[in-house]
């Protein structure tokens, strides 16, 4: 999970493999499906980008329109977690 500037928040949902963004406090979120469960998610420090971890890779996505960047595969098994570092 994590606010972004505007105080939405942006919520991973692994079972559904979408990334929900609930416009608080209204209960119904807008909903993005992704190609693969979501883990892991960090938004840049200009809130430009979004990234999330999956079971095979990580992707980098353009925010707040969330058109696909890039993916960088992972080694082993699933990637739990990331971080962005301005």
């Amino acid at each position: 999970m994590e606010f972004n500037a505007a105080g939405k928040l942006l919520v991973n949902d692994s079972t559904a493999s979408t990334v929900d963004t609930f416009h608080v406090p209204n209960p119904n979120p807008s909903t993005l499906p992704l190609p693969c469960c979501p883990y892991g998610m960090a938004l840049d420090e200009l809130h430009q980008r979004w990234f999330y971890t999956s079971l095979a890779y990580a992707a980098e996505y353009s925010y707040p329109n969330f058109k696909l960047i890039g993916t960088v595969k992972g080694h082993s098994g699933a990637m739990f977690g990331i971080a962005v570092d301005p």
